[in-house]
């Protein structure tokens, strides 16, 4: 207030101004030598709780909380002594925060009966869908109407400041359109949308660009003694169908694979290879009987006066690498053995990780399945996975060795789970291990060597066929 003045000019200015107030609480100077006035005031933003303040984006389903804080700064820019202060109003987002009993002597401890700093009431703020929109809201916050203690009358509504504050919001909003949001309990609530239609005859699901998706299902028992159809109520709906061919030569049933089945009355032909049926216009029908043992290892053939005959078949594929054998569910079987050794190479495991034996996944890291990686230094390499070796580069240095066998490793160890690899899988570790433990890139450069052209005998399975490629 009294910048830009000489002091005893400005004594004089706030002395006479004190005559004409008289003050509710006190009337001095305090503390001894104010000629200035001048606060600290400021605004701050806090969550729900009242307590916990905001730092960045706060969720437009929160109800913030606005505190302002009132405090003495002892001396102004010009190193003038500040005057204590006391009441006026404290206005926060529109609202007014007045201390609760007002707002009390605010100063020095040398002022008896001051607090140092107050703050204000707490005001709640709802954000409101512009506000949300815009994505910020600037809260502004005022004190007004301070009564500086200069003089024996005190200087009335001279103590005032202002401040604003920005707060960040971030708007609850659907991820997809499968996503439905709602502000509950001040969170923001994702929960899935419901895309049941009441239709038993729909498969309903969810597309994340298009929304519900009701597809119409296929009723299909695989039954061709049913007339398949939906009922929107219950959903599929299987009807028997009426088998009945209107002869009297036949007993009339149905066979769930073929449909309906006509079996012939007993006629008898003497022939051990037909079926004796009847027609009701001609008489008995001799039909060829079917002759199936069930076994696939077998030619099945009738002999009139026996009956089925069934011959064994040989299995012969005249590969050396198969060992020939047959099941009688499927046939002729041509087994690997040890005749012949494969091995694929790592770009083949990499390229295709839906084709890999069970004993590992691209994820599986190699240090899991018993490889001792990460040492000599190559501490990167310690959590490697599978499919992260197959993908290793090489180099000159060690750790670049390493990595030229970590990649061949990656490639034996998956070749040696599906069998017919020259190593086992004990024997895969071992090899790799101790090359790693030597810390010798001659050694490391040895193995990987080795492995790799294992890694090229041919990518075939245990019957000498080039194995299948699946991708992801």
């Amino acid at each position: 207030m009294c910048k830009g003045i000489g002091k005893l000019a400005c004594l004089a200015i706030l002395l006479l101004a004190g005559l004409a107030y008289s003050p509710t609480a006190r009337a001095d100077t305090c503390p001894a030598g104010a000629v200035s006035t001048g606060l600290s005031f400021i605004l701050s933003a806090f969550h729900s709780d009242g307590t916990t303040p905001i730092v960045g984006p706060v969720s437009e389903c929160e109800t913030i909380v606005l505190k302002a804080s009132l405090a003495y700064t002892g001396f102004d820019s010009e190193g003038n002594v500040v005057a204590a202060f006391q009441f006026g109003t404290v206005t926060v987002d529109g609202t007014d925060a007045t201390p609760v009993g007002g707002v009390p002597l605010i100063g020095p401890a040398s002022c008896v009966g001051s607090v140092p700093i107050i703050g204000s009431q707490p005001k709640n703020h709802v954000f409101t869908p512009a506000e949300v929109t815009a994505g910020i809201v600037t809260i502004v916050a005022s004190y007004s109407g301070g009564t500086a203690h200069i003089g024996d009358s005190d200087i009335p509504n001279v103590e005032s400041a202002g401040t604003a504050i920005q707060v960040q919001i971030a708007a609850c909003v659907a991820t997809d359109a499968c996503d439905s949001v709602a502000c509950v309990n001040g969170v923001c609530v994702h929960t899935p949308v419901d895309c049941d239609d009441g239709n038993a005859c729909t498969t309903d699901s969810c597309d994340a660009v298009n929304g519900c998706q009701n597809t119409p299902i296929v009723c299909n028992d695989d039954d061709a003694c049913t007339t398949d159809t939906c009922d929107p109520a219950i959903g599929c709906v299987y009807t028997p169908i009426v088998c009945n061919d209107d002869d009297a030569c036949t007993t009339d049933t149905c066979d769930p694979a073929i449909g309906c089945v006509y079996t012939p009355i007993v006629c008898d032909d003497g022939s051990a290879c037909t079926t004796d049926t009847c027609d009701p216009a001609i008489g008995c029908v001799y039909t060829p009987i079917v002759c199936n043992d069930g076994s696939a290892c077998t030619t099945d053939t009738c002999d009139p006066a026996i009956g089925c005959v069934y011959t064994p078949i040989t299995c012969n594929d005249n590969n050396v690498c198969t060992t020939d054998t047959c099941d009688p569910a499927i046939g002729c079987v041509y087994t690997g053995n040890a005749n012949c050794q494969t091995g694929c190479t790592p770009g083949f495991f990499k390229n295709c990780t839906l084709s890999w034996p069970g004993c590992a996944t691209p994820t599986t890291t190699l240090a899991s399945v018993g490889f001792t990686v990460g040492g000599c230094g190559c501490t990167s390499q310690a959590g490697v996975t599978f499919i992260q070796a197959l993908g290793l580069k090489g180099g000159s240095s060690l750790c670049a060795g390493t990595e030229t066998l970590l990649r061949a490793a990656a490639a034996a160890y998956l070749n040696s789970c599906f069998g017919g690899y020259p190593l086992s899988t004990a024997q895969v570790l071992a090899e790799v291990n101790a090359a790693l433990a030597s810390c010798d890139r001659a050694a490391v450069i040895a193995a990987a060597s080795r492995l790799d052209g294992f890694n090229n005998l041919g990518c075939k399975d245990a019957n000498g066929v080039d194995r299948r490629c699946f991708r992801p």
